[in-house]
């Protein structure tokens, strides 16, 4: 049970946490003032890759609204599905050397079906030195049809690529915050637990809402699916050696 897919936020609004980032990304969109290359930067779990998605969509949606994309026209409809030409994601973490990078620069000459292709970089920050060197010239030279969404944690990011990027600090988030759409989830999915869990398990997973969500779809499952307090804060303090590596 994938919990944090499956209520991954399609809409700037349901993005938690980062409301001035959201506003100016959604007026940018609105007045159609949108840039070529971005840096999103910040901690695992608070939203850099799910704004970089959502960004991607509403660039290219068909009606967009106020900024947010429809959800509903045939281009939303293909990037839900993971089917649309225009959209590309890359996990950096995996493939991070030249010959990736160089493979991204052959196919930024073909042109979009919709407004913009669009790149992301998830993990941009394990790029190689080379591969740096590359996409420092793709940020560069990139024409008006592509757009450059960098997703990375603060470290290792070359001070030349924050120069040519509008970049974006995404705060962790609090556990306020995670513990309020834990909540809804919980209700969705009628797992039944109570409030103080719910809390627990937000304060726990350190500002990561995706971390909180992977906790959940788990403890849900203990004692044959009913899972009582003192159950739920053994398994995460069993977790506690694991969380601060």
């Amino acid at each position: 049970m994938n919990l944090s897919q499956k209520y991954r936020p399609a809409k700037f609004e349901d993005i938690l946490g980062q409301e001035d980032i959201i506003t100016i990304l959604r007026n940018q969109i609105a007045r159609k003032r949108i840039g070529n290359s971005y840096l999103f930067l910040g901690p695992s779990g608070s939203g850099k890759t799910t704004t970089a998605r959502v960004l991607a969509m509403a660039m290219n949606c068909e009606h967009p609204v106020k900024g947010n994309p429809c959800g509903r026209c045939s281009s939303c409809q293909a990037m839900k599905r993971g089917l649309t030409y225009d959209v590309v994601e890359l996990d950096i973490g995996s493939y991070r050397g030249i010959d990736s990078i160089k493979h991204i620069e052959m196919t930024t000459k073909f042109m979009p079906f919709g407004n913009k292709k669009t790149y992301i970089l998830d993990e941009a920050h394990a790029l190689t030195s080379q591969a740096w060197d590359a996409t420092l010239k793709m940020l560069e030279d990139c024409g008006d049809h592509i757009l450059f969404i960098l997703c990375a944690s603060d470290d290792g990011i070359p001070e030349v690529a924050r120069s040519r990027c509008q970049e974006f600090t995404f705060q962790r988030l609090e556990p306020k915050m995670i513990a309020q759409k834990l909540g809804i989830i919980n209700q969705k999915e009628r797992f039944g637990l109570d409030l103080n869990s719910l809390r627990f398990i937000a304060e726990f997973a350190q500002g990561n809402m995706r971390s909180a969500e992977m906790m959940l779809a788990q403890i849900v499952n203990l004692n044959h699916g009913h899972p009582r307090p003192r159950q739920i804060r053994k398994f995460l303090q069993m977790k506690m050696p694991e969380a601060k590596k």
